[in-house]
């Protein structure tokens, strides 16, 4: 009975340490579900995001930030 309650009383710590070396090792990658979205809209508008960011950060408020799309 013992041994099974120290199991207990030691399981979220084994789940937070499992988390943070999921977090840091990516032992199972997520799979990516944009379609390859994802790193078209980095490419294209990576630096007016994180200059969005940035000044957010800079405020300590939330901002509104235009992103202009285009069609090719």
């Amino acid at each position: 009975m013992v041994g099974f309650s120290a199991y207990i009383l030691s399981a979220p710590t084994l789940f937070g340490l499992g988390v943070v070396v999921e977090q840091q090792f990516e032992v199972s990658p997520l799979p990516e579900l944009s379609g390859g979205w994802k790193d078209h809209i980095w490419k294209q508008h990576g630096p007016e995001i994180v200059a969005c960011m940035t000044k957010a950060r800079h405020e300590k408020q939330e901002i509104a930030c235009r992103l202009v799309v285009r069609p090719r």
